[in-house]
């Protein structure tokens, strides 16, 4: 589990499209660099099946270990090219984790 502070979602050719900021509870802070509505996607942090007992208090991160883009209206596809999870590691040391996706989700 990684505390993260922030998900961006970038375009194919290497620009930010949409940055999440993430707080204790949510990953609701969105901005877009790009044409797109942060209104047009919900993204969501979460954990399945690990305890968070004894995990350090950090208020400007949130806990999660997977991350779930969703599509809010009528067309649910969209294409994602790279999605990066700046997290921390304690209170100090902060890490990237970056995710190269090749597909279109749906």
């Amino acid at each position: 589990m990684h505390c993260i502070e922030q998900v961006i979602w970038y375009k194919s050719d290497g620009t930010a499209h949409l940055t999440w900021t993430c707080s204790e509870t949510d990953c609701s802070t969105c901005v877009s660099t790009s044409d797109t509505s942060c209104s047009s996607f919900a993204l969501t942090l979460f954990t399945e099946g690990v305890s968070r007992d004894n995990l350090i208090h950090v208020s400007d991160c949130k806990y999660g270990s997977e991350v779930k883009l969703a599509k809010i209206g009528q067309s649910k596809k969209f294409a994602v090219a790279e999605i990066a999870m700046i997290g921390k590691l304690g209170t100090h040391f902060t890490y990237i984790y970056t995710f190269f996706l090749q597909m279109t989700l749906g």
